[in-house]
């Protein structure tokens, strides 16, 4: 096993699609009503909503099904956030996280992507070594998925109470297909390492803290509030903060037990904590309180 973290390409922006229609589909009015398709802690979903509330976007959230199988979207799709703007033949449906807030750019007047470098830290961030970490401590690693998802699945949110007995092998059970996903999901985006390589925590670690230190690089100055210059949280910011939060937060008020709430502790992310602890102030995440009204 090596002793360094395995050498990474950084990975390109990820392609979209449906882009190429979307930005050119009938323009829905500002009141038209925006529904954010999620489920509860989902850290892709999160992306959005802050970006939303930032920009005092109007919108709604609807829960779907922590499971795959039981999933349903209004694109037939599996993946979460998706967005839905309008009703009838006006009606719009985005998928994936950086297209809405491409969507958003183009349709509602927002910055999210003022430069290349928002765009590249923003894809860094939702599919490179801060995204496979995320899953890697939330679903693969054994001692943290137990403090984590097996514990929201465990906890009377996640399972129906009259289940008392064997909950935890019951969680274990019906997340195993979805677990051996996430660990070859976790194991590309961090770099393309094997299963013995997966199973050598401090070496996933320093791959993270090394991460983390590129991208607490951007931060210029202590009173920099955002990773890159300006007054104003970009989608490098959104996509940072969702994704850290499944590792050392509690997703705003979703309330997800975090997996490593040690890892800013150490003096060489300090600037990078004081951005986290100022974006969980200034953008906490917020879920709840959004359904549509019946």
């Amino acid at each position: 096993t090596p002793s360094t973290p395995p050498q990474r390409a950084t990975p390109s922006p990820p392609p979209f699609p449906m882009d190429s229609v979307l930005l050119d589909t009938v323009e829905p009015t500002d009141a038209a009503p925006m529904t954010i398709y999620a489920f509860s802690g989902s850290q892709f979903a999160a992306k959005v909503l802050t970006a939303l509330d930032a920009n005092q976007i109007p919108h709604y959230v609807t829960f779907v099904s922590l499971m795959p199988k039981s999933r349903v979207l209004p694109s037939g799709g599996k993946l979460v956030p998706e967005m839905v703007v309008g009703e009838g033949p006006e009606r719009v449906v985005v998928a994936d996280s950086d297209a809405i807030l491409r969507w958003l750019d183009a349709h509602r007047g927002t910055r999210l992507f003022p430069s290349e470098q928002a765009t590249a830290i923003s894809a860094r961030a939702s599919g490179g070594v801060l995204a496979g970490a995320a899953i890697y401590y939330n679903w693969v690693h054994m001692p943290t998925y137990r403090t984590t998802m097996r514990a929201v699945a465990v906890s009377k949110k996640g399972m129906p109470g009259w289940i008392c007995a064997g909950r935890g092998q019951l969680a274990d059970y019906l997340t195993s297909q979805q677990r051996g996903n996430f660990a070859t999901l976790a194991a590309e985006q961090l770099g393309g390492i094997s299963a013995d390589e997966m199973r050598d925590e401090p070496a996933v670690r320093r791959m993270l803290v090394a991460e983390l230190a590129e991208l607490q690089s951007t931060l210029q100055t202590d009173a920099q509030q955002y990773l890159l210059p300006g007054d104003a949280p970009t989608a490098a910011d959104f996509s940072v903060f969702a994704q850290l939060e499944r590792i050392v937060g509690d997703m705003g008020d979703a309330q997800i037990p975090c997996s490593l709430p040690e890892l800013l502790s150490q003096e060489p992310l300090a600037r990078l904590r004081a951005w986290h602890q100022g974006m969980r102030e200034r953008h906490p995440i917020r879920f709840k309180g959004k359904r549509a009204p019946a």
